[in-house]
């Protein structure tokens, strides 16, 4: 306890919780005004008509082993009608979390110096998470591993100095936390092995290796048996989307990714989006940035090189672990979407918390490693930069980021549709009470057509605590609007009945049947039916059309009827079930329903 009191009165600590709680404050402006949007209402629905157990935890989500994330979307979908506070805070505690966790590895390895502000004042503000930050369906999966990957490194390293079981167990727990968040924890592992091979023991590499391997085996044999078992059970449950690899999609992305998005991103880019499919939009700097960042970058690396020894090891880890991340995507959504899946920071979420890491062991000697950086004597260059200097550059790039982050949101605040589409769903049916709808297809930019049947009303209000109905007949038929009110609904004219023979009443209809031709013949297809009437009482019509005959509720005065039927026919035969009753009938319009403008 008290150890604890020291480590939080500590000066560095205290100013590290500083920027901690402004990056939650800036974080909880972004993401509280913003909505869910696509794959956030498909994981809903799926919680939604599932039942909770382990089944629906294992079920791979678009290609996601994801049961950390299917525990989350299933109690979003307890909490009440589309539950963004509860969504908006699970991503906020997450973002906690992982800020804490950053913090407390930096400290752990390289000690409470002021120094480990620099790389993580620049995590906290980098861009590469904000889009995983902003879509819910990709923060319930990539934050949490972001917390595994800090919380397993600064256990490992405590295990390395210790060799105390506690630690080891701390690194299983962290690395499981990854797994059951997103497939791309495993790469922690790779992460893992580098620290001690690279720092904990010198050799050759083969030297180096069977160090590891001889006094760490006991930790060593069962991550390889537990890696193993899952690659195999997602290799063989998890269906793949992608098969074969183009190779001037692998080219495209290695321009994007490695040559544009990356370096920009590190250095508080990219500094102008590319609006391609709002609230979704991809990093666009301009390519005199590109380049200068290029050069920053170039001189930032050969300055450590020469004036720190092993330096070149940490950029090693950030080279190899960004080349497998480069693989990953451009086999994978590379595949599909070309240059643009490498200008989407939403795939190198976990590159930003490596970055965090490397800037550490390129700057700062690791504690209690033989092989740390540390400063080169002689020194092969004389030329130092000012601790004044730094701290300049950690602010611009700092500043840089945030306002990055800043023009990214914007997006999401003002240009997703959902955002205003649904809740105006919701008020309208609120609003209604008990309402007979039409189904009908979403707005693309709402949920686009590959999400469907869930982008059909009859799918997608399962999510809305409303009253409603998609009947086969009703009096008053509704629909949404292109803006999400809740008007009523027509019915398009593709065919139409002929003229009545009464000029005063069209088709006048009491008990016996009467046969009302169309202008033409339907083809076999779901359509809607709407019979206008003027009836003298309250009654009922018996409609047949082809071979369906369904009996519909009339009340007395002007009004209509919809029906809904399948297959084919050319005329509609009405009879009255009340003798008393008089019912004429001057219309019947055949077609599909359209919300009225």
């Amino acid at each position: 306890m008290g150890r604890g009191r020291e480590t939080l009165g500590h000066p560095v600590i205290q100013v590290g919780l500083a920027l901690w709680a402004l990056q939650l404050a800036l974080r909880a402006w972004m993401v509280y005004p913003s909505y869910f949007f696509t794959d956030d209402y498909r994981l809903l629905l799926d919680a939604e008509s599932s039942r909770f157990g382990l089944a629906y935890l294992l079920d791979p989500f678009d290609s996601q082993f994801m049961p950390l994330g299917r525990l989350m979307a299933w109690l979003v979908s307890r909490s009440g009608e589309l539950a963004w506070g509860v969504a908006a805070t699970m991503t906020l505690v997450w973002t906690a979390l992982s800020g804490l966790a950053c913090l407390l590895m930096l400290a752990t390895l390289f000690g409470r110096r002021w120094a480990i502000l620099a790389p993580y004042a620049i995590y906290l503000s980098s861009v590469i998470t904000i889009p995983a930050t902003m879509w819910w369906a990709a923060a319930i999966n990539q934050i949490p591993t972001q917390v595994a990957l800090f919380v397993a490194i600064t256990c490992w390293v405590q295990y390395l100095r210790t060799s105390r079981v506690g630690w080891a167990a701390g690194t299983f727990g962290a690395v499981f936390l990854g797994l059951l968040s997103y497939v791309k924890a495993l790469l922690i592992v790779p992460v893992l092995a580098f620290i001690p091979l690279a720092y904990f023991t010198t050799g050759t590499f083969s030297e180096r290796v069977r160090w590891l391997l001889r006094n760490h085996w006991r930790v060593i044999a069962p991550s390889t048996a537990i890696v193993a078992a899952y690659s195999l059970f997602y290799v063989s449950t998890v269906p793949q989307p992608f098969t074969g690899t183009e190779s001037t999609k692998v080219t495209q992305v290695a321009d994007s990714m490695l040559g544009t998005s990356l370096p920009t991103a590190l250095l508080g880019g990219p500094w102008r989006w590319w609006d391609t499919t709002p609230p979704i939009v991809i990093a666009q700097p301009p390519a005199w940035l590109v380049h200068a960042a290029w050069a920053v970058l170039a001189l930032l690396i050969a300055y450590s090189v020469l004036r720190r020894r092993n330096a070149w090891t940490g950029w090693l880890l950030l080279t190899l672990y960004s080349m497998t991340a480069f693989a990953l995507l451009a086999t994978s959504r590379g595949q599909e979407y070309g240059a643009f899946a490498g200008l989407d920071y939403r795939y190198l979420t976990d590159v930003a918390g490596v970055v965090a890491l490397v800037t550490g062991l390129v700057f700062l000697p690791l504690r209690r490693a033989p092989l740390s950086s540390r400063p080169r004597w002689p020194t092969a260059l004389r030329v130092t930069v000012p601790p004044r200097a730094v701290v300049v550059v950690v602010g611009a790039i700092v500043t840089s980021g945030i306002v990055s982050g800043v023009g990214y949101v914007h997006y999401w605040h003002h240009e997703n549709a959902g955002a205003t589409f649904v809740p105006r769903m919701v008020q309208g049916l609120r609003a209604a009470g008990d309402v007979d709808l039409a189904n009908q297809e979403l707005p693309g930019t709402v949920m686009p057509p590959y999400t469907s049947p869930m982008n059909q009303t009859q799918e997608f209000t399962r999510l809305l605590d409303a009253d409603v109905d998609f009947p086969d007949v009703t009096t008053r038929l509704r629909m949404f609007a292109p803006d999400g009110e809740l008007v009523d609904a027509i019915v398009t004219s593709d065919l139409a009945s002929l003229p009545g023979p009464r000029g005063d009443c069209g088709w006048l209809v009491r008990t016996r049947p009467v046969r009302i031709p169309l202008t033409g013949e339907t083809f076999d297809w779901s359509w809607w039916v709407r019979v206008g009437y003027l009836s003298s009482d309250d009654t009922a019509l018996r409609v047949s059309l082809g071979d369906l005959t369904r009996e519909v509720p009339v009340t007395s005065g002007l009004g209509s009827v919809f029906l809904r039927v399948e297959g084919t026919f050319d005329s509609v035969v009405v009879q009255s079930a009340a003798e008393e009753a008089t019912v004429c009938i001057d219309r019947i319009d055949v077609g599909q329903a359209a919300p009225l403008s």
